[in-house]
């Protein structure tokens, strides 16, 4: 059985997530009403399916696991309109470019780190080394301080 979206035009493949039409015949008269333009066979409706492309965000309930659709969502046909292509192409090479930008942060953020992760082992190291040195020191003290005077 294919999974592919039955919206005309549709961009999506069958492994594209999508969902089943609503049991309930007045749930499955409004999911006919907004995709008359597909000219779908009623008979046909346990096979079809709609994909995510169709439904905006707050059709979902989320949870960590999954994204779940409501009993309410309803899909849309976005229409072929180059304007609202334009701004859609627009606002993703905007959201790409910020992207590039916090990359390029990150990674400057991580040399930063990675530099100061070396000097705060190198200072450790050193810290170390002087603190055995001082009980070295302090070891000798007390041990030329008893030669010295045995009564201690």
């Amino acid at each position: 059985m294919v999974r592919k979206c039955c919206v005309p035009e549709c961009s999506s493949t069958p492994t594209t997530p999508s969902h089943k039409f609503p049991k309930e015949k007045q749930r499955q008269e409004e999911w006919l009403d907004v995709l008359k333009e597909a000219n779908i066979n009623v008979n046909e409706i346990h096979k079809l399916r709609v994909c995510y492309k169709h439904f905006v965000e707050n059709d979902y309930t989320c949870n960590p696991r999954l994204r779940i659709l409501k009993s309410t969502a309803i899909p849309f046909i976005k229409k072929h309109d180059p304007q609202i292509y334009c701004e859609e192409q627009q606002q993703n090479n905007d959201v790409l470019i910020q992207l590039e930008r916090h990359e390029a942060e990150i990674f400057k953020n991580q040399e930063v780190l990675s530099l100061h992760s070396e000097e705060i082992l190198q200072t450790r190291l050193t810290m170390e080394q002087n603190i055995k040195k001082i009980q070295e020191q302090l070891d000798e003290h007390i041990k030329a301080t008893c030669k010295s005077r045995p009564e201690l």
